[in-house]
């Protein structure tokens, strides 16, 4: 590949990541804003949040028989334009409309969820630790932006639906790019491929194929909850607006920092465990400390150890993704099916929550379950790195 079309489908890359996290991000900090607009409880908010998952868990088969069909710069156009028009009906229209364009964004990120893991495997091969990291950093990035900045710009821009709209209209300049992409002379063949019988018979009978969606769900369930309600337990802790949306910023920003280390440091010791250990006790920790802290500098350091295991374990999860693959298109199959079972499995984490303080008004019981999840997450992560490592040396 010439060094200006690897620079092109880099950025395109980049810019389609951008738009896959900010659009749900935002939604956290907003909350309280759409829940009084539109007379939702804890738990119906709470759907803002897991439609989007059910829909990367729906998505990723569902790819798997629609996009071989196609070029692989189609979906991506395809999805783009679904993510810019989902977010504009979720912002601009009533009750049904919110929820429709949630239908409608998420289905078109869970397909790039897929897609996109199986063109860095396929045009990077030697670079997939880098650009696995870059990929990761370019969503935690603008999920940072999402949650730090969309208080702030509710004032400046008038109304939370102008503020949720922007994130989706970042998706023009990913389109823009990604016809350019299609107009070249790029070959990108990875696209989600339906392998054969026996072949998928054998990776269904593969326990690292299933360890390695536990880890992609358990650190999912706990990011996801963090991202609807740890805006709303802050809240508890402070009433000062800013300092929730700057604390919810801190967390997403080293989210950013260590997506980006993770798979490279991973990648050259050859050996996931540090990894697996940090983002395990930093999710642990990092929650006990939110939870029962009120002090500001405690909560500070709380939503750090959340951001660092947060960033780590996500891209974590994609590396192993990358590194399992044994051909482009089996790749393809395990990206799609670990992000099927680990969406299902982090679709019921913020309507449970919800569900559980609505309840009982109080968070005890929830924050309990992201601690035991935390431990799940420890002692699938060993085991999946186990696996890799002996298949992989």
């Amino acid at each position: 590949m010439k060094k200006e079309s690897k620079v092109l489908l880099a950025s395109g890359i980049v810019f389609a990541a951008i738009c896959m996290r900010s659009p749900i991000g935002s939604v956290g900090p907003l909350v309280k804003f759409i829940k009084s607009d539109f007379l939702l409880s804890s738990s119906e908010a709470g759907m803002i949040t897991t439609i989007p998952l059910i829909l990367f868990a729906l998505a990723a088969p569902l790819a798997g028989i629609i996009a071989p069909r196609y070029k692989s710069s189609t979906v991506v156009l395809f999805c783009l334009l679904l993510i810019l028009g989902g977010g504009w009906i979720r912002s601009y229209t009533n009750t049904a409309g919110l929820f429709v364009g949630t239908i409608l964004l998420g289905t078109g990120i869970g397909t790039l969820n897929v897609i996109q893991l199986a063109i860095i495997r396929e045009q990077f091969p030697d670079q997939i630790g880098l650009m696995t990291g870059i990929y990761t950093t370019s969503m935690k990035l603008f999920a940072a932006l999402g949650s730090g900045l969309s208080v702030s710009l509710v004032f400046a821009l008038s109304s939370w639906r102008n503020v949720l709209s922007l994130w989706s209209t970042l998706s023009l300049i990913a389109i823009i790019l990604w016809i350019l992409i299609s107009r070249s002379k790029l070959s990108i063949q990875a696209k989600p491929a339906i392998l054969p019988l026996h072949v998928l018979g054998r990776n269904f009978r593969k326990p690292k194929f299933w360890l390695i969606s536990g880890f992609m769900g358990s650190q999912a369930l706990i990011y996801y909850c963090i991202v609807a309600w740890l805006p709303t337990i802050l809240a508890t802790k402070s009433s000062v607006v800013e300092t929730i949306g700057l604390l919810m910023f801190l967390v997403e920003f080293l989210s950013v920092i260590s997506g980006f280390a993770a798979p490279i440091f991973t990648h050259r010791i050859h050996n996931g465990l540090p990894i697996v250990i940090i983002s395990s006790a930093c999710y642990l920790s990092g929650i006990l400390i939110v939870f029962l802290s009120n002090w500001i500098p405690l909560l500070i350091l709380g939503c750090c150890l959340i951001g660092t295991s947060s960033g780590a374990s996500f891209s974590y999860a994609l590396l192993l993704i990358g590194m399992n693959g044994t051909t482009h298109q089996e790749t393809a199959w395990l990206s799609g099916f670990s992000q099927m079972i680990g969406y299902i499995i982090a679709a019921i984490g913020p309507v449970l929550l919800g569900s559980i303080f609505d309840a009982t008004n109080n968070w005890t019981i929830p924050v309990l379950i992201l601690c035991c999840t935390s431990i799940s997450m420890f002692l699938i992560g060993k085991k999946a790195n186990n696996l890799t490592r002996s298949t992989t040396t």
